[in-house]
């Protein structure tokens, strides 16, 4: 009759799930630049620890976890509590995210100077 051993296609094949997985952008977090600029904005710099307290001008949020009073500002990460915070800065994830903000965000000019293309620097026209 029919072959029963014969397998049918469901939905999306192996090699198709991780260009689905990529389009994803429900845990998608702020991108570098955005972070750098949030920084720059309040005037800290990427890596130094103020006080581990809760942010007494950070008004109480119950959507957020811990009130969003315990708030990464380098991963733009919130936190239950400040224990939890503390932990999350003596990861690897923490760290090497640190390192990436010191670096600074790429620019066209770094892309362009990647490819090797370069801008010619003119000097100045004498008035004549």
């Amino acid at each position: 009759m029919g072959n029963s051993s014969r397998s049918r296609k469901k939905g999306f094949t192996s090699k198709k799930k991780h260009l689905y997985r990529a389009r994803s952008t429900k845990r998608r977090t702020k991108d570098l630049d955005q972070i750098e600029g949030d920084l720059k904005r309040e005037g800290r710099v990427a890596g130094a620890t103020a006080v581990d307290m809760p942010d007494a001008q950070a008004p109480y949020d119950p959507d957020l976890p811990g009130g969003g009073r315990f708030f990464c500002h380098e991963t733009a990460r919130h936190f239950e509590s400040a224990h939890a915070l503390e932990n999350h800065r003596l990861s690897k994830q923490f760290k090497n995210q640190v390192k990436r903000l010191k670096m600074g965000a790429y620019t066209q000019d770094d892309a362009d100077a990647a490819r090797g293309v370069t801008k010619e620097v003119l000097p100045p026209m004498a008035a004549s």
